[in-house]
């Protein structure tokens, strides 16, 4: 359906025509993609859990079935000895009767050394022996010689049976397989359900509201509950039908003017106001564009965290799976490779890290997660992290701090985070050199203080550069840039950090001899007043 609006602004006519037909089973199809992907992901896994319980199951039965056979012969070598001796046959007898209440068993015959006892059979085996049994794989065919004080009276043959056991088996499996299917149609049927209501329905809304702004209908409100990416969707386009409004009624305005100065105005008059109206409407338009680049910049940053680090996270993790792998099968020449990838990675997400957190950060919104920590794990664990970039320049990495350093009170990422800057740094400016890590408790000042100190022996800083350090998105100069990378956020993100702490980082440095970097932290921070 070709949908034509018109919208009368005075003496001007603005004329549009959009394709409507948005057709209703698209929604549906991309409905019934989702719920076959989750299906088909579902039913994968309950067919391997399913397959695995019935192997377990099997592996148990078969154990049980041999831990039967077991005791019958545990109890054969505790009651039979004295029997077998004194050649007892009423006891030898009850005790072959008794073994038949296992339905499991299908022959028992006892052999003794001076007599014999007739075998006994299930009926349906009655023209079977002893040696029948053997090498048949749904049978257990076993014999063991029995003996009264080291003399050997006799021995006792027992042929037990699984069909019983394949039996159980097969109504284990009927009964898994029973409830995979309950479980596959119950989830089939919620994400019909689900999202038919979350995605096809409110997709299908949009769709009719977008309709109705292509007929001209900019009065009707569009739903904009919720806080997904369809309610995002509703958002923007409600903002455009605001926009889009005002700025209809802004020209119908101008027209009337138009139309007064038209009627009281020389030609040269009305020509002068119609390039004013025209000066108007483009300033109108810069204005409708810059605000609306100020939104789409606030939504990207806003959903970008998650759409950004998933993936890269993702990334690194298994290229840390296929090194492990490769090196597990002996493939070497593939490590250096799947390092270059994790390296190339963890860069490209530390990058994106700190431009999202300074967005935070000018938007007001990093808070502190105050906790209570080990200081000497925490800067293990920072050093290990460190160690492939002090590698990377040939560097050595120098740390020196107290056995019992203690506890601290603060944000231990956000310190983690400031550490890991500045030695990343250090490891980046420095070649073939030294990188000292020194962590001190200050126990005599007025509030107890830790002091982080980080010192290398590289490019070092003019004292210009110094000034500018710990400005954003600033290096020493487009070179530095192109040889060193980074996106020049680290020092300033850390200094914020250090200030929401209660703290602060100061540097020194001298060209072609190195930088020192210190931060200064309360050593328990207490939450900022609001």
């Amino acid at each position: 359906m070709i949908a034509t609006y018109q919208l009368r602004c005075g003496g001007m006519i603005m004329q549009n025509s959009h394709d409507t037909s948005i057709q209703d089973g698209k929604f549906y199809s991309l409905s019934r993609r989702f719920s076959a992907v989750l299906i088909g992901v579902v039913t994968v896994l309950l067919l391997v859990f399913a397959a695995t319980a019935i192997v377990l199951n099997l592996s148990e039965a078969e154990k049980d079935l041999q831990k039967r056979l077991a005791n019958t012969f545990g109890l054969a070598r505790i009651s039979l000895s004295t029997s077998l001796w004194n050649i007892d046959h009423d006891v030898i007898n009850n005790f072959i009767e008794a073994l038949f209440l296992d339905e499991s068993i299908v022959y028992a015959h006892i052999l003794l050394t001076v007599d014999d006892v007739k075998p006994k059979l299930r009926s349906k085996y009655h023209d079977k022996t002893f040696e029948d049994f053997v090498g048949m794989p749904q049978y257990i065919a076993t014999s063991q010689d029995i003996f009264y004080e080291d003399k050997n009276v006799g021995t006792l043959q027992v042929v037990m049976s699984r069909h019983s056991l394949q039996q159980q088996l097969w109504r284990n499996i009927a009964g898994i397989l029973a409830l995979t299917l309950i479980v596959i149609a119950a989830i089939f049927l919620t994400s019909i359900l689900v999202t038919r209501r979350y995605i096809s329905r409110p997709l299908m809304k949009l769709q009719h509201a977008a309709a109705l702004i292509a007929n001209g209908d900019l009065d009707t409100p569009i739903e904009t509950r919720g806080q997904d990416e369809i309610a995002s969707l509703a958002r923007a386009l409600s903002l455009m039908r605001n926009s889009l409004r005002q700025f209809v009624g802004a020209l119908q305005s101008s027209n009337a003017k138009l139309e007064d100065y038209n009627r009281t105005l020389e030609y040269r008059v009305e020509e002068r106001t119609a390039e004013w109206a025209e000066a108007m409407q483009a300033a109108e338009s810069a204005r409708l564009a810059a605000e609306a680049a100020n939104h789409a910049k606030s939504t990207f940053l806003a959903n970008m965290s998650h759409e950004l680090r998933t993936p890269l996270n993702a990334i690194i993790g298994y290229g840390e799976m296929l090194t492990e792998e490769v090196e597990e099968r002996g493939h070497h020449e593939f490590v250096p490779d799947l390092e270059r990838i994790q390296t190339a990675g963890r860069h490209l997400l530390t990058l994106i890290s700190d431009i999202l957190d300074l967005s935070k950060i000018e938007a007001g919104r990093v808070e502190l997660e105050l906790e209570t920590f080990e200081l000497a794990p925490m800067i293990q664990e920072v050093v290990n992290t460190i160690q492939p970039l002090v590698r990377k320049n040939a560097n050595t990495l120098d740390v020196q701090y107290a056995v019992d350093v203690g506890v601290m009170r603060a944000d231990s990422t956000k310190v983690r985070q400031t550490l890991l800057n500045l030695l990343s740094n250090a490891c980046k400016f420095t070649e073939k050199g030294t990188i000292k890590l020194q962590v001190d408790r200050d126990a005599n000042a007025e509030t107890e203080r830790l002091m982080f100190e980080v010192t290398d022996t590289g490019i070092g800083m003019t004292a210009e550069q110094l000034n500018n350090v710990f400005q954003p998105f600033t290096q020493a100069d487009a070179s530095t840039t192109r040889k060193y990378g980074g996106s020049g956020l680290g020092l300033a993100i850390s200094q914020h950090f250090c200030n929401m702490m209660g703290g602060y980082i100061t540097a020194e440095s001298t060209l072609g001899e190195g930088s020192t970097f210190c931060i200064r932290l309360p050593a328990y921070v207490t939450e900022p007043e609001a």
